[in-house]
């Protein structure tokens, strides 16, 4: 992941006018693991990257490195 994706994941989603239940809903995961990532514990929280890619797509954005 990026340095700062938890910063890049919450403007991209006030950008688009998304609550994170919205954006949760639109991904189809837990909002509490979309909450996760805007707040950098994506690892501690054992959030996958098939969350991260979904989240990538919806927004239009890129959370993780294209190492």
């Amino acid at each position: 992941l990026v340095a700062d994706y938890g910063d890049r994941l919450t403007d991209a989603r006030q950008q688009a006018g998304l609550q994170t239940d919205e954006l949760a809903a639109a991904v189809g995961a837990d909002e509490s693991d979309v909450l996760a990532v805007e707040q950098g514990r994506a690892t501690q929280a054992g959030v996958g990257g098939s969350l991260i890619d979904a989240l990538e797509r919806e927004l239009e954005i890129e959370l993780a490195d294209s190492s």
